[in-house]
């Protein structure tokens, strides 16, 4: 997601399963969201399904795209069931809020 898209649209609040702790400005590298020199700040509730959520990425990029100019192939690539136990327990609540 782009926080700036974020913040320029006015959305008040976003909804998201898991944190990429490499990228982001939306609680993974940076807090867009709450820098209050950046108006306006908006609510962010992380962690929902998050445990569905990396599967769902997880699935979606040990595929193969078929249209793209140069495929890689991913013939060794297997589908990592386990979550790693910082992954547990699954939790419904949100992982941070900021108003």
């Amino acid at each position: 997601m782009c926080a700036s898209l974020l913040r320029q649209n006015y959305i008040r609040r976003v909804f998201f399963g898991c944190v990429n702790d490499r990228f982001g400005g939306t609680g993974g590298v940076l807090n867009l969201h709450s820098d209050r020199a950046i108006d306006p700040p908006y609510t962010v509730y992380g962690g929902i399904f998050r445990n569905e959520a990396i599967m769902l990425l997880r699935r979606f990029y040990i595929q193969e795209n078929e249209k793209a100019p140069n495929p890689r192939p991913k013939s060794n690539r297997e589908l990592k069931r386990k979550l790693d136990d910082a992954d547990e327990p699954t939790s419904l609540a949100p992982s941070f809020q900021t108003p």
